[in-house]
């Protein structure tokens, strides 16, 4: 499949959700009057579409990202600030998770496509980069 052409889709599904969930886009507050540059949507946008063309790690997906789609992404931020955004983003993954398992229809329908998934409900870590 062509990566632009992946890339809108993933981008549409994931406003869709958005729109379909109105509690994604309210929980982080902030007493900033407009809406940032980079949106939430976007972050997951490039969070997802980073593991979709195999790179697992946030630094490897942003080495990606910020070269080859940078037209797409113009305010992309630094890598330490998307590595801050997605950890603020926690509590979305569970409901796009469960989003994605409603559009196959449920766990039996993944089953019946072959599709095996995974997720990890508390990821821990365990020492700091120094110690460990």
């Amino acid at each position: 499949m062509n990566p632009e052409y992946q890339l809108i889709q993933l981008f549409v599904w994931v406003c869709q959700a958005y729109d379909k969930h109105p509690t994604l886009k309210y929980q982080r507050w902030s007493n900033n009057p407009t809406s940032p540059l980079f949106s939430d949507q976007e972050m997951v946008t490039i969070y997802r579409f980073g593991l979709l063309q195999g790179h697992f790690k946030q630094s490897a997906m942003h080495r990606y990202v910020a070269p080859h789609w940078a037209a797409w992404f113009p305010h992309l931020p630094s890598y330490q600030a998307c590595n801050h955004r997605l950890n603020l983003l926690h509590e979305v993954w569970p409901v796009l998770l469960g989003e994605r398992w409603a559009t196959l229809g449920c766990p039996t329908a993944i089953a019946a496509h072959g599709l095996d998934q995974l997720l990890d409900s508390l990821p821990l870590m365990l020492a700091v980069r120094s110690r460990s």
